[in-house]
């Protein structure tokens, strides 16, 4: 047995940025092996403020794969990466990100990215005319969403930004729309402390009503209109990006003029 795949079974790999479990008794790994633990263990390092992307690492074989050693970063280039996945498979995408030290290979069925855990996985393979590379791989729980892989990452944790989410037409739309349906601040924010008062602009709940006082909404007291379907195109594309899981059910719109939410 080769030792990637005993690496693999002796090996439970955990979510992202977490450690790998310790050998199992009485399991003696080569020169080799421990190598590839190792860079095992700081791909799912790479990982860790990651997981939003990716879901985190896979215990069992899925299309996609993290491929450590295999970035711009280390001058390794698309076309390189496809001369040597190719091989296993049908490659369906490739993801690489400025300035990080791996990629993500998708493979259209399991089947193939099996084969490229077997024949590729801590091996030491030709890159190019030039240079030998060794790449390190690890099965993902999701296919990775570029769009959320390439967002700038000097914005704070947690936060992403996606360039051109809807288009010129949606958003002339959307404010088409809104404008249409404006209306003052809503009787629960008048009800509750100054202090937790909001300056006074246009806002518009729909699904359920957003009680400021309390941050939440009453699930029991839904309004006569849902969220409209306007904003379908929007709420779709969050969730086939995985910012969200499901379809929101309430919306709340505000007008900002110059100078409010400060």
């Amino acid at each position: 047995m080769c030792a990637c795949l005993r690496i693999a079974e002796d090996f439970k790999m955990a979510a992202a940025g977490s450690r790998l479990p310790q050998l199992h008794k009485g399991l003696k790994l080569t020169k080799a092996e421990r190598k590839m633990m190792k860079k095992q263990n700081k791909a799912l390092h790479t990982l860790k403020n990651r997981a939003r992307e990716i879901g985190g690492i896979s215990e069992i074989p899925t299309p996609y794969l993290l491929v450590k050693n295999g970035g711009l970063m280390c001058g390794v280039n698309r076309q390189d990466l496809v001369n040597v996945f190719d091989k296993c498979g049908k490659l369906d995408d490739l993801i690489m990100i400025p300035g990080k030290s791996f990629s993500y290979v998708l493979f259209s069925d399991v089947t193939s990215a099996k084969e490229a855990m077997k024949n590729i996985n801590g091996q030491k393979l030709p890159l190019n005319q030039t240079s030998d590379r060794t790449f390190y791989l690890a099965y993902l729980l999701k296919r990775p969403c570029a769009a959320l892989c390439l967002s700038d990452k000097s914005y704070p944790s947690g936060m992403i930004l996606i360039e051109d989410f809807i288009s010129e037409h949606l958003e002339h739309e959307l404010l088409q729309y809104f404008s249409s349906c404006k209306e003052t601040v809503s009787s629960n924010e008048m009800n509750v402390p100054a202090e937790q008062q909001l300056k006074h602009r246009y806002v518009k709940h729909y699904g359920y009503e957003f009680i400021y006082g309390s941050n939440n909404v009453d699930k029991d007291n839904p309004l006569p209109n849902g969220i409209p379907s306007e904003c379908l195109p929007v709420m779709e594309k969050l969730v086939s990006l995985g910012c969200v899981k499901h379809e929101p059910d309430q919306l709340t719109v505000n007008e900002y003029q110059p100078g409010q939410g400060k």
